[in-house]
């Protein structure tokens, strides 16, 4: 057995402290992909697998989804109103929980959370926010009044529900509370510094193995939980697109007449793995159709590659996760020519005996 010599411990230790400290809040300058779209060809390949489709399954347009363990769980908040789970061959296995007035159904669905074999599911409808707990196999457990006006959640450290009660400037100072598992508060985290009140129901967390992170619209940071603490890991420079530091300090209604004339970009998305991150970014512009922007950061080169997506290009806005084989995986709903709009990116996924009346499919986009 080699031994390393003390003082190259210690060196070897700094160097690993000065690569970490570099991945640190790591600023990325994107104004140049906003303002200059393109098609060119981010995805290297593309298959994919169908979703069982029956009269009783079939999925709406409102869905939150999460990959684990060859398995797919998507919450359809309007048309199902509950969490259908398919195997990766996408083969229907069971519906978890469902809408309704019984003492163990929820109100609603906004979010949930699976962790080993149970799910958390968030129900939230005005000051009633509540967890409600199933086992995977649909068997329900308990629930948990929140006292905060949660409209995203994630859990940290199997500890802690992180919640994310947004710009809710009237009743919360802060963006982010930390809850125990029974929802009584243990930290606030984010201050919100703004003058802005405007709650956005919208998904603020990412997972990647066991790592958390949290973003948010109108903050061009993306941060980590770390020890109980949120820390910036990535700052994206969007340029003349980056929204103005008065913006949050001024008449809501006001302000956004101005950004919307000099044009802003928001995070929408981010996906991570361990050789890529990817950013759902939009841009809009007074009198310009919006654009979501799809960018992959490689994390060992550095590069960035982007495709720009118009209205038209719905084959990939239903975005499901990043996985460890570099895919982006999309639900695709059966509309249009399929075939043809994957084309105009360069690829042929050759899809058949796909009708209007199926659930749409799994794709994976190989980056």
């Amino acid at each position: 057995m080699k031994i390393i010599p003390f003082f190259l411990l210690v060196l070897l230790f700094s160097c690993t402290q000065k690569r970490d400290m570099q991945l640190s809040n790591l600023k990325i300058e994107l104004g140049s992909v906003l303002e200059s779209p393109t098609t060119d060809k981010l995805f290297a390949d593309v298959r994919y697998t169908k979703l069982e489709s029956q009269a009783d399954i079939l999925l709406g347009d409102d869905l939150y989804f999460e990959t684990r363990e060859d398995k797919l769980y998507i919450l359809d908040r309007r048309h199902q109103k509950s969490l259908l789970v398919f195997s990766n061959n996408g083969k229907f296995l069971s519906k978890v929980g469902k809408v309704g007035n019984g003492p163990e159904e929820y109100t609603n669905a906004i979010d949930f959370i699976i962790r080993n074999d149970t799910v958390d599911i968030l129900s939230s409808r005005g000051d009633d926010v509540t967890i409600y707990s199933y086992l995977l196999k649909g068997k329900f457990i308990t629930k948990k009044e929140l006292k905060h006006q949660a409209y995203s959640f994630q859990l940290i450290d199997d500890k802690y529900y992180a919640v994310s009660t947004n710009y809710n400037k009237m009743l919360y100072d802060h963006q982010v509370y930390l809850l125990d598992k029974n929802g009584n508060e243990v930290k606030k985290l984010l201050p919100n510094n703004t003058e802005i009140n405007m709650p956005i129901g919208e998904n603020c967390f990412s997972i990647f193995k066991n790592q958390v992170y949290y973003f948010e619209a109108f903050n061009n940071k993306v941060y980590f939980f770390e020890n109980e603490e949120l820390k910036p890991i990535y700052e994206l420079d969007f340029g003349k697109y980056n929204i103005p530091k008065e913006f949050f300090h001024t008449d809501l209604m006001k302000g956004f007449e101005t950004i919307n004339k000099q044009g802003f970009s928001l995070i929408k998305n981010v996906f991570v793995n361990t050789d890529h991150i990817i950013f759902e970014v939009t841009k809009q512009k007074e009198g310009e159709p919006g654009s979501l922007y799809v960018i992959t950061y490689n994390k060992k080169t550095e590069e960035i590659q982007s495709i720009t997506l118009d209205e038209d290009n719905y084959i990939f806005r239903y975005p499901i996760g990043l996985n460890d084989k570099n895919e982006m995986m999309y639900l695709v709903f059966p509309m249009g020519d399929i075939n043809a709009d994957f084309e105009r990116f360069g690829l042929k996924p050759n899809i058949s005996d796909f009708n209007e009346s199926d659930n749409p499919i799994v794709v994976y986009c190989k980056l």
